[in-house]
C-alpha cells in the first residue's frame, strides 16, 4: 500500500493541503515569481501540475499537465515542490500515496514598456514630469535594467529625448555589499545586498535585494510609489518565503509560514511609522494546520522579540486580536523569561526574570521621547532644517522616512533613510536628525533601559 500510487476515488481520505486549499493558494501566490518575459504580455492563465503526495507530506514526481510556457512551467514546479505541508491520503487509517493535480495561477497586467531584447523597463514622462503610457510625446524616461524576474540588476538611467536620441542626464548607481546573514538553521551564510545609491522621488520602484552567493534570494524590500503597497519578503535558505509584509495607507499586514509552507500567523500593525504601533493577531495555526486563532480570537503566539539571539515565544489568550489574561514568554527550550497579565490588550502587571534579575513593571514599553515631546521635536527640525538648493530649483518635495536608534543614554546612532525622495533631501534629513542626538529620554522595556529603533517621517515642502 505504501508503494502504490492511488487516485482520489480509491482512498477513504483524500490528500489535502494542511490548512485547506485557500491557504495553499495563498502560499503559491506569495512565493510565485512570474518571469517578466511572460508577464510583459499580460497573463491570466493557470499551470496544472500533476504530483504524487507522499506519506510524509511532500509532493514528488511533478509533471506539467497543462502549461503556459517553459519559464512559467518551471516556476510552477518550483513553488509546488517547496510546499511540504500536505495531509496524506488514508486507507483504513494508514497513510498512502495519492496522485493529485495542483493549479498554479499566473496573473499580471501587460508591461507595455518592457524591452525584451534589451531586458529593461522604460518609463516615460512629459516635459512637466507627468508619467505617460507611451513614448510618442515623451521628453524624459527612466531606463531600468531588470533580470528575468523583474528585479533591478543595473544602473537606472534618467534620459532626455533630443534630436540625437536618448541622452543620459543622470545615473542611479546600483551598489553591492557583502555581509554575513544570520539564520535559525545555520550560524550564518554569506550574502550580497544590491541596492541603489539614492532613492529618486520619481523612480517607479526602489528595491533592496539580498542573495546568497549562488544567486538564490534571501530578502526583498520593494518600495513602490504612486500609491502602490510596499512589499517586504524574507526567505528560508531553500527559497521559500518565510515572512511577508505588505504596507499600504499606514497599515502593515504580516504573514509568516513554517518551513514546510504551512501558514503560521497573520498580524496587522496600524500606524507602522509611529512609535505607538499596536499588533493585532488575526490568525494563528500550529504546525499541523489547526487554526488556534480565528478572526482574532483563540489561543495564540507572538514570536517577534529575541533574547541573546534566541526567539522569544510569547503565548496566551487572544480576544479581538489583542492579548487577554496571563501571557508567558519562553525560549524554545522552555526557559521562562516573563509573565504578564493583560486586559483588552493593556498590560496590568508583569514580572521579568531576564539576566538573573527579577523586575516588576506595569508598563511594557516606554517609548523614547524627545525632550519636551513631539511638538518640540518638530519645532527643532523646522528651525534647523535647510532646504537643499538643487532640490528647490528642481521643484522636488516629498516625505523622507528615516530611522535611527535611541541608545540607553539618550544619544542617537544608526541613522538610515527607509524611503527617500532625492539624494540631497535625504542627506539633509539625516543631518538634521543627527543634530538631535543627546536630546532624547531613552526607551524602557519590561523595567529596563533599552536601545530602541525609531521611525520618523520628515516632510520637505515649499
Amino acid at each position: 500500500m505504501q508503494q502504490k500510487v492511488y487516485q482520489g476515488n480509491e482512498v477513504e481520505k483524500v490528500a489535502e493541503p494542511s490548512g485547506g486549499r485557500d491557504m495553499l493558494d495563498y502560499y503559491l501566490s506569495s512565493n510565485l515569481r512570474i518571469p517578466i518575459k511572460s508577464a510583459a504580455k499580460g497573463l491570466d492563465r493557470n499551470v496544472v501540475v500533476k504530483a504524487v503526495i507522499e506519506t510524509d507530506g511532500r509532493a514528488s514526481q511533478l509533471e506539467i499537465v497543462s502549461g503556459i510556457d517553459s519559464l512559467c512551467d518551471v516556476e510552477a514546479k518550483r513553488v509546488v515542490s517547496l510546499f511540504r505541508a500536505w495531509k496524506p491520503a488514508e486507507i483504513k487509517n494508514e497513510k498512502v500515496r495519492q496522485a493529485v493535480e495542483i493549479v498554479v495561477k499566473f496573473k499580471s497586467e501587460p508591461l507595455l514598456n518592457y524591452d525584451e531584447e534589451k531586458k529593461c523597463l522604460n518609463v516615460y514622462y512629459d516635459k512637466r514630469g507627468k508619467q505617460l503610457s507611451g513614448n510618442k510625446t515623451s521628453k524624459y524616461r527612466m531606463n531600468i535594467p531588470v533580470d528575468d524576474f523583474g528585479f533591478v540588476n543595473g544602473n537606472i538611467l534618467s534620459q532626455e529625448q533630443t534630436s540625437d536620441g536618448w541622452n543620459i542626464k543622470h545615473s542611479m548607481i546600483l551598489k553591492e555589499e557583502k555581509y554575513w546573514r544570520k539564520t535559525e538553521i545555520t550560524d550564518s551564510v554569506q550574502a550580497v545586498r544590491t541596492f541603489s545609491s539614492e532613492g529618486w522621488y520619481d523612480v517607479p520602484v526602489f528595491q533592496v535585494v539580498d542573495r546568497k552567493l549562488n544567486g538564490e534570494i534571501l530578502y526583498i524590500n520593494q518600495f513602490s510609489y504612486a500609491g502602490k503597497p510596499d512589499i517586504q519578503k524574507e526567505y528560508n535558505l531553500d527559497g521559500m518565503v518565510k515572512s511577508m509584509k505588505i504596507t499600504a495607507n499606514g497599515v502593515c499586514e504580516e504573514t509568516k509560514w513554517y518551513e514546510s509552507g504551512q501558514l503560521t500567523s497573520i498580524t496587522e500593525n496600524s500606524e507602522v511609522f509611529s512609535s505607538s504601533s499596536v499588533s493585532l493577531l488575526k490568525d494563528f495555526r500550529d504546525r499541523t494546520g489547526n487554526q488556534l486563532v480565528k478572526d482574532g480570537n483563540g489561543h495564540g503566539e507572538f514570536a517577534t522579540e529575541t533574547y541573546h539571539d534566541q526567539t522569544i515565544y510569547d503565548r496566551g489568550t487572544v480576544k479581538a486580536g489583542l492579548k487577554e489574561g496571563i501571557w508567558i514568554g519562553q525560549l524554545k527550550d522552555g526557559t521562562r523569561l516573563f509573565e504578564e497579565l493583560y486586559e483588552g490588550g493593556k498590560l496590568i502587571k508583569g514580572m521579568s526574570y531576564m539576566d538573573g534579575e527579577t523586575i516588576e513593571y506595569t508598563e511594557l514599553v516606554i517609548q523614547p521621547q524627545y525632550h519636551g515631546g513631539i511638538p518640540e521635536m518638530y519645532k527643532f527640525l523646522q528651525q534647523n532644517m535647510k532646504y537643499p538648493n538643487d532640490a528647490a530649483r528642481a521643484g522636488i518635495s516629498g516625505r523622507v522616512f528615516t530611522s535611527f536608534v535611541v541608545c540607553q543614554d539618550g544619544t542617537l546612532c544608526d541613522y538610515k533613510v527607509i524611503k527617500g525622495v532625492h539624494k540631497s533631501i535625504d542627506e539633509e534629513a539625516l543631518r538634521v536628525v543627527g543634530e538631535m542626538s543627546g536630546k532624547w529620554d531613552p526607551g524602557w522595556l519590561r523595567g529596563k533601559r533599552v536601545r530602541v529603533k525609531y521611525n520618523l517621517p520628515i516632510n520637505f515642502r515649499f
